[in-house]
């Protein structure tokens, strides 16, 4: 920086000489010479005038959101939300939701649009509700709202946005009298469901980013480089989330299923991917497939949690509920691959695969080479009954016996 007025031209500190200029040698010049520095003069038409002129004439600017608004408008028509207004507010929270962060650390809210919040009670049933703020912008307010509401919308808290005219409310609602494994999703963009025209939007994989309505169709909007996507994240966590819970007591298994699918969904947002395997059922050890492995003891029998939940004595049940789903997720969260037995019991996490294939034996390290190696057992039929990866850039996919 310029230490005194006396280093400028004309003696004053102007506001076009604010800072030393360097010449080709990287030595300080004044503003004044800088002028018959040949190369720096180069330097500056350039980077300056003859780049700006080569953006404007012949360069194209492309915003993504302007790729999929015309997606997203079809969609709220069918949904019920015809307002121009509307469309913006929905592309640009699409735009911010895909991977949102604040200060590096990422969060996944789950956003609830509304035509009126006025039916709410009748047809979610008890619930709380906290007004966050309220907004005449709606090329702004997805922000706004996601930097307000973002950090606390959880497993339990949902955001809820509904426009008024011009004038967009929002904050959090949390259901109160849901049955276990259900969310307010379950209620609200059900096709039976009429009282309310409701879009629902959450992040549901890595690059992954899904509208629901009840009187819609859904859209999922993948932004990742595998274009040949056929099937929804959330249909192939239903399969290996019902893979797990095959042999489990048959009045445990629906919302068991239920439980560990929600549990599944949550726990691979965000983490670095995850690899699930099951076995069947009827004994505690592992396959010879796997090398090593964290082995609780005993295994951890989801069902008897669950069901002591559904019929409680007390709140014992509660709190050993919520300390499965703390475990379930440190699970998911680990490096290697979590193992479940059919009748719902956690078996192992931290488990690492080695299978001998034609004189050659391939490790489980890297989680694309482990689930090929995972595949092969369960087409043998043997060992595996399913198995469940979901790599760190979205990818998905269920094998099943």
């Amino acid at each position: 920086m310029l230490k005194s007025k006396e280093d400028t031209p004309t003696g004053k500190l102007t506001p076009g000489w604010r800072t030393w200029l360097r010449g080709p040698d990287r030595k300080p010049v004044k503003p004044s010479a800088s002028l018959h520095q040949p190369a720096l003069h180069c330097t500056l038409l350039r980077l300056g005038i003859d780049y700006g002129e080569r953006m404007d004439s012949s360069n194209r600017h492309i915003a993504l959101i302007n790729l999929y608004q015309d997606e997203v408008r079809s969609f709220l028509t069918e949904a019920g939300f015809g307002e121009e207004s509307l469309t913006r507010f929905m592309t640009h929270l699409v735009a911010a939701m895909i991977d949102y962060r604040i200060e590096e650390v990422s969060y996944f809210p789950v956003v609830y649009l509304f035509d009126t919040i006025d039916p709410l009670e009748s047809v979610l049933g008890p619930h709380q509700r906290i007004c966050l703020g309220h907004s005449h912008h709606s090329d702004a307010v997805a922000e706004e709202m996601l930097l307000k509401g973002a950090p606390l919308s959880t497993d339990r808290w949902k955001l809820y946005i509904c426009a008024n005219g011009d004038e967009f409310e929002y904050g959090l609602f949390a259901g109160l009298a849901l049955p276990i494994g259900h969310e307010p999703r379950h209620v609200l963009v059900n096709h039976s469901q009429r009282a309310i025209n409701v879009v629902k939007v959450a992040r549901i994989a890595n690059r992954c980013l899904e509208l629901e309505s009840n009187r819609a169709h859904t859209r999922r909007f993948f932004f990742s480089a595998d274009g040949d996507i056929t099937q929804s994240p959330y249909e192939l966590v239903n399969r290996i989330a019902s893979a797990a819970v095959k042999d489990a007591p048959e009045e445990a298994r629906n919302f068991l299923r239920e439980y560990l699918f929600n549990s599944i969904k949550h726990g691979i947002l965000g983490s670095h991917g995850a690899l699930i395997a099951v076995v069947p059922h009827g004994s505690d050890e592992l396959p010879s497939c796997f090398t090593d492995a964290v082995r609780p003891q005993p295994p951890v029998d989801m069902a008897e949690i669950l069901t002591g939940y559904a019929n409680p004595t007390g709140l014992a049940e509660s709190r050993k509920l919520a300390g499965l789903t703390e475990l379930l997720t440190g699970a998911l969260h680990s490096d290697g691959i979590t193992v479940f037995r059919s009748d719902g019991t956690l078996l192992a996490y931290r488990a690492f695969a080695s299978v001998r294939q034609g004189g050659e034996i391939i490790h489980g390290g890297a989680r694309k080479r482990a689930y090929e190696a995972l595949k092969r057992e369960v087409r043998d039929g043997k060992s595996l009954r399913a198995a469940f990866i979901h790599t760190q850039d979205g990818w998905m996919d269920t094998v099943e016996n």
